[in-house]
């Protein structure tokens, strides 16, 4: 708001009126309100997309934690095995590699 009513005293010193409505200090006062609303729903809406986008990546790193802690429990012999096929294609064909 004091940003309002600084640029709207700057204005009525330096710069000539365009008048809009009734006397020049209205229609500057109009249209300095109008962009002061239009640039809060503006700020607003962003901080709020933020909070969102925030949140959501919270929500999914704890997914994904979540997901890990699980997989973690479900398959602990998995690594093993997959080493030991490893193991066994390189045994049964040293030359060739196994990726």
């Amino acid at each position: 708001m004091l940003a309002v009513v600084l640029s709207y005293s700057l204005l009525t010193i330096f710069f000539v009126p365009v008048k809009v409505g009734g006397s020049s200090s209205e229609s500057y006062l109009i249209i300095y309100g109008v962009l002061a609303l239009f640039l809060s729903r503006f700020s607003s809406s962003r901080r709020r997309a933020e909070q969102l986008l925030t949140q959501a990546r919270d929500n999914l790193e704890i997914r994904v934690a979540e997901r890990t802690a699980e997989l973690t429990t479900v398959n602990p012999g998995a690594a093993e095995h997959a080493e030991g096929v490893i193991r066994a294609h390189r045994e049964a064909d040293p030359g060739k590699a196994v990726s």
